[in-house]
């Protein structure tokens, strides 16, 4: 058995991996690895300030995108169609019900908005695989299971 090339090794890698080779070969090349830098924008987003009128409005029994879309905006909303159709979405299915297919003739339980994090299995492992130091306080409450909200 012969030794195999780099590029089959680097090919290998990519594929075990799910990224391109050319990925593979930068990270190689790097003398250090860099740790992967978090968005600047993680949890702000446009529509926070207009979520509780949303799930207000939502549990009321007004559930058409188009007219929520539209009195956020009179209110001064600047954020895109899509991402409010995808919180109402999210709404619908907290309720086990499709987006514009609501059940006639029965009562849906009401929707609450979680303030909290779900703990999901790559937060539980990226929690359990950093150093205790370098966590955040609430990546360190989270840590030490004092609140916890499990999907």
């Amino acid at each position: 058995m012969g030794i195999a090339s780099p590029r089959l090794v680097i090919r290998a890698i990519a594929r075990k991996v799910g990224v391109s080779s050319r990925t593979v070969q930068r990270y190689l090349l790097t003398p250090h690895f860099r740790e992967r830098q978090a968005r600047s924008d993680c949890g702000k987003s446009l529509l926070n300030p207009y979520k509780d009128y949303l799930l207000q409005q939502y549990n009321r029994g007004r559930r058409r995108v188009k007219d929520l879309f539209r009195e956020i905006q009179k209110q001064g909303y600047a954020g895109s169609y899509r991402t409010v159709t995808r919180y109402v979405r999210q709404l619908a299915q907290a309720q086990g019900v499709e987006l514009r297919k609501y059940p006639t003739g029965r009562q849906l339980p009401k929707v609450v908005d979680q303030k909290r994090p779900v703990l999901t299995a790559r937060r539980a492992a990226f929690l359990v695989l950093r150093q205790s130091e370098k966590l955040n306080a609430r990546e360190y409450k989270l840590h030490t299971l004092d609140d916890i909200n499990l999907a």
